[in-house]
């Protein structure tokens, strides 16, 4: 049976008493859908059901708590119970820094020299190859980064750079774990192994870093069963040297020759481009492949190859631009199909020059053009003459229709039937002494497709005295 909305308010407030944790703003009364299974136990804050710390929600629990802003919401002694709750069910599922498979990675130097005014924003976590020095021996490979980075994106993607991995020894004695920074992203660096960019610097962190008093860092990471790196669960501050790299930060700040030269052509890139100050490589390459298929198009329409190359896009454009009539016009004219303003110009006066009369050419075009629709119509008509389709009444009739429809009155005289003989069709009736116009059999067949009575047509038709 459902809970009231009392009920379940007054059994939230009976937990808040029992767990010493406050009812928060935002908290649930009950507990969502995928987690109606649990029990109270079973969350790190199971006064407002946050955080799910079974064998399958665990990971993710650990990392939402990893993040500032969210432990913000508790004070500092329910901090301390959502910690020790969460830690305990790490140990239980042996997850993260409790797993059988993690392993500790080689310090890794990220300053050097004067002291730096600022922190680095990007750093080198591990170079590749095989690293024995730490808590267990392991793997880096090429092929091992962009399974890192995936299982990085996988879950909220800030890991802790603590101090002296506090995050797995401080923590498993329930001291406090500060955190020096968070690392928003995981770059694959190539040569240099695995990068990662700094998302915050904490405060303290930067005095830290500033001053000198931590110069490298160590990662944590789960291992498969070949002993290769498969995760990234924390990083460390450290003093402890691993193997020797490039540090990510020289004297007075300033970065390798390397790094500068890089970091000044992707500003270039992203102006060019048009992209903001936070677009990163992939970003840069997309946009770069998209520039780069938009010519597809033009090289077709130039007709050339897929293969062209810019600067034989470019010629073609400007043979495109200069050319002022279309390549049919320029046929018509004779002319080359290269042919420019001038050339067509000249050619145009020289044809209105030849013209008869030197008239104008449009009003010649016209003329003959009216010459030849009459003559379409003329001919029409003395075919449907010749083949007795029409009566000497019906003349003005088909010449209108033969000049205003040519292809109309073809049709009309494929399907009419003879109606005229040919041989009478222009000749006068003659008076066969009665005094009434003669009515053949074509005439008598006309009358009664138009409705014409006999009389009618005798009336209004008197024979021609010969």
């Amino acid at each position: 049976m459902a809970l009231t909305t009392e009920e379940a308010k007054r059994r939230q407030k009976d937990r808040a008493g029992k767990y010493k944790i406050e009812i928060k703003e935002g908290g649930h009364v009950t507990k969502a859908a995928e987690c109606v299974h649990l029990n109270d136990d079973e969350f790190a804050d199971p006064v407002n059901y946050r955080c799910p710390i079974d064998q399958a929600h665990i990971r993710a629990a650990a990392r939402y708590w990893g993040k500032e802003e969210n432990r913000a919401l508790y004070t500092e002694a329910e901090q301390a119970i959502v910690t020790e709750r969460i830690d305990e069910a790490l140990k239980r599922y042996k997850v993260g820094p409790y797993s059988e498979n993690s392993a500790m990675g080689p310090a890794m130097p990220f300053a050097q020299g004067e002291a730096p005014k600022e922190p680095p924003s990007i750093i080198q976590l591990c170079p590749l190859g095989y690293h024995y020095r730490g808590s267990r021996p392991f793997y880096l490979a090429p092929e091992d980064i962009p399974t890192i980075i995936a299982n990085f994106e996988a879950w909220p993607p800030d890991v802790v750079i603590d101090y002296e991995h506090g995050t797995h020894r401080q923590g498993e004695q329930g001291l406090k774990a500060p955190a020096a920074a968070w690392i928003g992203k995981l770059i694959d660096g190539g040569e240099r192994g695995l990068l990662a960019e700094i998302k915050e610097w904490t405060p303290e962190g930067t005095y830290h870093v500033l001053e000198k008093e931590y110069r490298y860092v160590s990662p944590v990471f789960l291992l498969d069963e070949n002993e290769h790196a498969q995760e990234l669960l924390s990083v460390g501050l450290t003093n402890f040297p691993g193997v020797p790299i490039d540090p990510v930060m020289n004297r007075n700040n300033q970065t390798g020759k390397e790094e500068k030269v890089m970091d000044e052509l992707m500003k270039k890139l992203r102006t060019l481009f048009g992209l903001n100050d936070k677009a990163g490589e992939d970003d840069i390459y997309t946009a770069a492949e998209t520039s780069v298929n938009r010519m597809d198009p033009v090289r077709k329409e130039l007709g050339l190859a897929d293969d062209a190359t810019d600067d034989q896009v470019l010629d073609a454009v400007k043979v495109s631009v200069n050319r002022i009539a279309h390549p049919e016009v320029l046929k018509l004219l004779k002319l080359d199909d290269k042919a420019g303003v001038t050339e067509v110009t000249g050619k145009i006066v020289t044809l209105q020059n030849s013209s008869e009369n030197r008239g104008d050419v449009g009003t010649r075009i016209e003329q003959l053009e009216k010459d030849a629709k009459d003559r379409r119509r003329d001919e029409l008509v003395d075919r449907a003459k010749k083949e007795g389709k029409i009566t000497a009444n019906q003349m003005d009739w088909a010449k209108k229709m033969a000049g205003d429809d040519p292809a109309g009155f073809e049709k009309f005289l494929e399907s009419a039937p003879v109606v005229v003989n040919t041989r009478e069709l222009g000749n006068e009736h003659v008076d066969t002494g009665s005094g009434d116009a003669l009515i053949d059999e074509g005439q008598a067949s006309v009358n009664r497709q138009l409705g014409i009575s006999e009389e009618t047509f005798k009336k209004h038709n008197k024979p021609a005295t010969v």
